[in-house]
């Protein structure tokens, strides 16, 4: 199981520190619906009228959801 820090770092290495919501569903290899229902309560920055998304907080929303499967 790996750690919040492990994670963000991984995401850090592929994408930076703010991903899109394009960036996010590629990370997670997920469709355009689980991916939405993925980020529902993650918080973002909205850039126009694009969601962008910190690094850390996708971290936490994968860390939460890796220690409720346990």
């Amino acid at each position: 199981m790996a750690s919040k820090r492990e994670i963000a770092e991984d995401i850090r290495q592929q994408f930076g520190n703010v991903l899109s919501q394009n960036q996010v569903q590629k990370y997670l290899g997920r469709g355009d619906a689980a991916t939405a229902e993925f980020l529902q309560g993650v918080p973002f920055v909205r850039e126009h009228r694009k969601k962008n998304f910190l690094a850390i907080d996708i971290a936490r929303r994968l860390y939460e959801l890796q220690q409720a499967a346990y």
